[in-house]
């Protein structure tokens, strides 16, 4: 079951007040068209534990459940662009950065580097296979 055809990492977003183009935003999030069912994806200093604060130094997989959606639903979100990659809600794990696990660590490392940057894009595609391959033993 190798589901790490596209791997996606989702960056922190970038603060509040930071303008950007309608062609450099969409530059910057069209990988999201690229996320297919089945596809995980890998988003850093979040946390869907409840006994977590939410924000900090975790990692959370989860699996796409349905490409993305121009026009998703209203959310409580005022300032969101109201669009969504919507995830399966049972296969969405967890792992501290400062896990003893090998895997987690490599992504933590990975994700952590200067290359992924959330001010140059809120979404990457990774090839790295080593990442691909520390997601796959990971995943939900």
């Amino acid at each position: 079951m190798n589901h790490v055809g596209k791997l996606f990492h989702i960056a922190s977003p970038a603060p509040d007040g930071l303008f950007c183009g309608r062609q450099t935003r969409f530059r910057i999030l069209e990988p999201l068209l690229n996320i297919a069912v089945g596809d995980p994806i890998v988003v850093p200093k979040l946390s869907v534990r409840p006994a977590d604060t939410g924000i900090g130094k975790y990692l959370t997989i989860v699996i796409c459940a349905a490409t993305y959606d121009f026009a998703a639903p209203q959310n409580r979100f005022a300032s969101d662009f109201k669009n969504a990659v919507a995830v399966e809600p049972k296969r969405m794990v967890t792992y501290d950065f400062d896990s003893d696990d090998d895997n987690v660590r490599l992504i933590a490392e990975a994700v952590s580097q200067k290359g992924y940057n959330p001010y140059n894009f809120a979404v990457y595609q990774v090839e790295d296979a080593a990442f691909k391959q520390a997601v796959e033993k990971l995943m939900p």
